[in-house]
């Protein structure tokens, strides 16, 4: 997952050397997460003093790349040479300690370019950036690590002049560096265009990226920021993840504190409702007996055994009279208050039509005679016309439940 991947930046700067010391200093951020490789172009500058104070960051290692003058740079017609700084050293100056020199090297297709520098006439330069607290992991030397950054330019063309030198390619092989005093241009990759000059600079930052040990380390103060900025990063990593450990703890103990203060309130309510319930309980218990008493007096806590019932009047009920209604224990207002529902207990009244009025009456006097009917009669009778169906209501006085 690349959001979990490491990433690493680098400050990469290059001192462009003159007769009269700096001449020209670049400078370029780059990081590298995962796959990625990205940049940003911070600035060129003519004095060491005029970079600000903010570029400069102890956690940001510092890679620089060395132009100019005391820089030799050889070109060997072999990709079979050695790397090593002492090899190519020794192809320059035989027998020449390395810790004099700062050493270069990098393969273009078949052939092999090389660099060297004295280190001592760059010493107090490096001094001065390591004042700024900051650690120089790196130093390189030459133009040709150019073609480290040459494959990622679009449309790449044959020869580059980045304002000091030409820089001339075949089949993306670095062949030729010459002097070259032609203005530079820029060059677009992706939607930026960039000066050219700061190509060789890139192509020592993407080195840089992907290898671990850099040209320069074998110099002793070279080494010993290398090694310090190991156990800076190392430590300063153990710090955040420190720092980033307390604060999730603080911040789980701050939510199950505020999640407990939320339980806790909710209780205390809890609490008071169920006090305030407990003082109503005894006015709804007695609101209860009283309804329960109501209701019992009524009949309506017994089994209505309306099945029943409508089994028994079905059964009597003649073709003629189609029952359209049955109801059991109806309810009726209370004279004393109209709000106030009063069930009839043991009453039921039926519903239904029938084009016979002799055969209803004779039907509720069927009904009379039932062993559970107390009485039976007609309430309502009503028929529109002579020979059309008549509408009627019968009560009927249960004498108990089955």
């Amino acid at each position: 997952m690349a959001f979990l991947s490491r990433s690493y930046k680098i400050l990469c700067v290059e001192l462009h050397l003159s007769d009269d010391g700096v001449q020209d200093i670049r400078m370029v951020s780059m990081n590298k997460k995962g796959n990625l490789t990205s940049f940003d172009i911070v600035g060129q500058y003519n004095d060491l003093n005029d970079i600000p104070g903010k570029t400069w960051s102890k956690a940001v290692p510092v890679v620089l790349l060395v132009t100019g003058k005391g820089v030799i740079t050889r070109k060997f017609t072999s990709s079979m040479l050695s790397l090593a700084d002492s090899d190519i050293l020794h192809a320059f100056f035989p027998n020449t300690a390395t810790d004099e020199f700062i050493v270069s090297a990098n393969y273009s297709g078949n052939s092999t370019w090389a660099s060297v520098l004295r280190y001592s006439s760059v010493k107090d330069l490096i001094d001065s950036i390591r004042s700024k607290g900051v650690f120089v992991t790196g130093v390189y030397c030459g133009f040709h690590f150019v073609s480290q950054f040459y494959p990622f330019i679009p449309d790449a063309p044959e020869a580059l002049y980045t304002g000091c030198v030409h820089l001339i390619f075949q089949n993306n092989e670095l062949t030729e560096i010459n002097n070259s005093e032609k203005i530079a241009g820029n060059i677009s990759i992706g939607s930026e265009a960039i000066h050219a000059g700061y190509f060789p600079l890139l192509g020592c930052g993407f080195h840089a990226l992907a290898n671990e040990s850099l040209p320069g380390v074998h110099i002793p103060a070279i080494h010993q920021d290398s090694n310090d900025y190991h156990w800076f990063s190392k430590y300063s990593g153990l710090l955040k993840i420190s720092l980033i450990s307390i604060f999730i703890i603080l911040l789980v103990n701050f939510l199950i504190f505020s999640n407990l203060n939320q339980e806790a309130g909710k209780l205390q309510k809890t609490v008071e409702l169920n006090q305030n319930m407990l003082a109503e309980y005894d006015t709804l218990f007695s609101d209860f007996n009283k309804k329960k008493d109501f209701l019992t007096q009524a009949g309506l806590l017994s089994d209505p055994n309306i099945a029943w019932y409508a089994d028994q009047i079905a059964s009597t009920t003649p073709v003629l009279i189609s029952l359209t209604g049955l109801n059991i224990h109806p309810v009726s207002n209370s004279s004393e208050q109209e709000d106030d529902i009063v069930p009839q207990a043991g009453l039921i009244e039926i519903m239904g039509k029938t084009p016979d009025p002799v055969m209803l009456h004779s039907w509720v006097d069927t009904l009379s005679h039932r062993s559970w009917v107390g009485n039976a009669r007609v309430m309502n009778y009503s028929q529109e016309s002579r020979n059309g169906q008549a509408t009627f209501t019968v009560s009927v006085r249960t004498k108990s439940e089955k």
